[in-house]
């Protein structure tokens, strides 16, 4: 199996498995001439649900082992690229890499956003807006150059994410006179911000059926969205048309993503923005 690369996605329900094989093919950008990397041909996928009791730092290893020995494979992996949410620095990174050596003949660590976009664009340039609990937006210009906007967790960001939509609904029924034992009750028990990102889904509910105040929270979620491909526009540079792909459980819901794609063709430079 010549140059197959085992991507890992680590969420925090799940560890999903993508067995790729490259195909070789590459082309050269016109406006660099650097070479590009088509994204790889996927073989076989798959997902290892975690439990309550996981030990992000404990288990890890023993439960990447485990999905390796499910695709039986001939020999050991070429490539083991890790994808994990929060992982920027070169400490971060060094540490994870460490903890998953010899797993593969090269291990790989990186950011969850990072991951996505290799998967969507292999090492060529394109934008990933992510959706979820919190929200981030990664791009890579045709010469090279990365950057990233948003993804800084729900106290110091994540506007847009299904965590802020669900604050923004509990902030609603606050205003309108709703029971505040009940509200308050969201912000005090363990895993709350994940409790009040589960919120979005009544949000988008309500917002189908032409609830106006939910409809204006979507499109607020939308607007801060919006502006975070903005931000990755300026920095980079990014010449038309620019290929965007979209990830993460709000895009999973045909409303929410039907309704920013349509706000895509409106002003400003995500015109140029072209989603897979």
């Amino acid at each position: 199996m010549a140059k197959a690369e085992l991507f890992i996605d680590v969420g925090g329900t799940k560890i999903r498995f993508i067995l790729n094989r490259h195909t070789g093919a590459s082309r050269h950008s016109r406006e660099s001439g650097n070479p590009v990397r088509h994204p790889p041909q996927r073989i076989r996928a798959f997902n290892i649900i975690l439990d309550s009791g996981f030990r992000r730092n404990d288990d890890m290893r023993h439960l990447i082992e485990k999905g390796i020995q499910k695709l039986h494979l001939p020999i050991k992996p070429r490539f083991l690229i890790v994808g994990m949410r929060g992982v920027w620095t070169p400490p971060e990174r060094s540490c994870w890499q460490s903890a998953l050596k010899g797993l593969a003949k090269k291990v790989l660590v990186m950011s969850d956003v990072e991951l996505a976009h290799r998967l969507a664009f292999g090492r060529g340039p394109g934008v990933v807006l992510n959706a979820g609990t919190g929200s981030i937006a990664f791009g890579r210009s045709s010469t090279g150059r990365s950057a990233r906007a948003g993804g800084l967790g729900p106290l110091l960001g994540d506007e847009g994410s299904a965590f802020w939509m669900g604050r923004e609904y509990l902030k609603m029924r606050t205003a309108q006179g709703g029971k505040l034992e009940g509200i308050r009750s969201y912000g005090l028990e363990p895993g709350a911000v994940a409790r009040v990102a589960r919120l979005s889904t009544e949000v988008l509910r309500r917002a189908k059926r032409k609830n106006r105040e939910c409809q204006k929270i979507v499109d607020g979620a939308h607007h801060h969205l919006l502006n975070l491909l903005e931000i990755l526009h300026l920095r980079l540079g990014l010449k038309a048309p620019v290929k965007l792909k979209l990830t993460g459980g709000l895009f999973e819901n045909s409303y929410f993503r039907n309704r920013f794609i349509g706000r895509l063709k409106g002003k400003g430079s995500s015109r140029d923005m072209r989603h897979l």
